[in-house]
């Protein structure tokens, strides 16, 4: 068991457990990824989103993360502020941005298959 220690308020987690080990990723403005099994961040991405970063969520293979963008009094207004990004947990890098949501995206999540 370890504490990992994220920095301002958490908007969301996500957790992968996989026979490789267990990722938490942790969503604020920012995206933190962290070892539980060490309790070091990994990854450490600043402004991700254009507003802020509202959910997010961890694949059950761990390579990828899932997280949403929305604005903090509920009424986006432009394409990017409803949007979704799925990215690599080792590196950080966009793999792909989905657009088209009407309204903020809460919640994100990944199917187990």
């Amino acid at each position: 068991l370890q504490t990992v220690r994220s920095f301002g308020y958490v908007f969301g987690m996500g957790i992968s457990i996989t026979d490789g080990g267990r990722l938490l990723a942790v969503a604020n403005d920012d995206i933190s990824v962290f070892d539980t099994d060490t309790g070091e961040r990994s990854l450490h991405l600043s402004c991700v989103h254009y507003m802020w970063t509202g959910c997010i969520a961890v694949s059950p293979d761990g390579l990828r993360m899932a997280s949403s963008s929305g604005s903090r009094d509920g009424f986006a207004i432009s394409a990017e502020e409803r949007s979704v990004k799925i990215r690599s947990t080792r590196t950080g890098a966009t793999l792909a941005s989905l657009y088209g949501h009407e309204s903020p995206v809460r919640c994100v999540a990944f199917s187990p298959d």
